[in-house]
């Protein structure tokens, strides 16, 4: 039985709205990049280190290194992948190095007071880089840091 007032017919019990016209447009597929809500907070790649956690957010072209001592709280290290960034994209070494000093402090602020030493000792940041090459679960965050360019050491 149809109702022409409202377009919709009735079959066995089932209501059936009107046929889209040709103003009708398809779904659009979702919009990549910056999301919003639950999404937002899952990386996009992760490394469990003995330390803690590197993650890479795809919507914010960052690692985070979460610190993994329950001491600490809420310890992060974050860091961006674009070239103009501190550590110029690469900062999967100096997040490694950071992870590996968080169960040596007993304060987030003493384990955040490493930062600037770290970056600085290029051995403690060659030995960090090393030991995530070892990793076989590491490709997934390596592969979201910055490429060398041609005659490039890391920093």
């Amino acid at each position: 039985m149809a109702d022409a007032a409202n377009g919709e017919e009735h079959v066995e019990g089932v209501i059936v709205g009107p046929e889209p016209g040709p103003e009708a447009e398809p779904p659009q597929p979702p919009v990549l990049g910056a999301q919003r809500g639950p999404r937002a907070a899952r990386p996009d790649a992760s490394l469990d280190l003995p330390g803690g956690v590197i993650s890479y957010y795809v919507s914010k072209h960052a690692f985070a290194a979460t610190c993994g001592n329950p001491m600490h709280g809420a310890c992060v290290l974050t860091r961006s992948s674009t070239k103009r960034a501190h550590m110029k994209g690469r900062p999967l070494s100096l997040m490694a190095a950071w992870l590996q000093q968080g169960p040596l402090h007993d304060t987030k602020e003493s384990h955040w007071r490493t930062i600037a030493e770290l970056a600085c000792d290029a051995e403690a940041l060659r030995s960090a880089r090393q030991e995530l090459l070892l990793l076989p679960a590491a490709g997934g965050v390596l592969a979201r840091e910055r490429g060398l360019d041609p005659g490039e050491a890391d920093p």
